[in-house]
């Protein structure tokens, strides 16, 4: 069966995903996408933002899929990931010390503002990172971007 082409650009898709609402007060709020259109919804019982779209209506209509949410494990292991491409040996165990324990992300990001160069590389990095998430979600779901 051939893949259907969406009215979307893959960099449109990836950054829908890396913008989904996390924590623990939008456990209820998902991102939909609209095969036809390329439009991508909000989907809650909530009223955040007066926009958001029943669970029911999506789940009623085949021309939305759900978005797939990043999760903080995937997140914790792309920072594993990244420290490894760091050549910087000071960096390097700075991020090492950075991603142990509680507030790992937070730490994180703040060590990567003292070196811009750094931090435009894990932006990079995490970017190709969602790519390889999200085109795997469209592979699964015989899906595919026209960009």
């Amino acid at each position: 069966m051939p893949k259907i082409v969406l009215p979307i650009s893959l960099s449109d898709l990836v950054d829908a995903y890396d913008m989904s609402p996390s924590g623990p007060y939008y456990d209820d709020v998902e991102q939909a996408l609209n095969i036809k259109t390329g439009e991508i919804v909000f989907v809650s019982n909530s009223d955040y933002t007066g926009h958001e779209i029943p669970p029911a209506e999506i789940e009623a209509n085949p021309d939305y899929i759900i978005i797939p949410r990043p999760n903080s494990r995937n997140g914790y292991q792309d920072m594993e990931a990244y420290i490894e491409t760091v050549e910087n040996d000071t960096l390097r165990q700075l991020l090492d010390v950075a991603i142990d324990g509680k507030g790992a992300f937070r730490r994180f990001k703040n060590v990567l503002r003292n070196y811009p160069d750094a931090q435009k590389a894990w932006f990079a990095f995490k970017k190709e990172q969602q790519s390889k998430i999200i085109q795997k979600w469209l592979d699964e779901n015989n899906l595919t971007t026209a960009s």
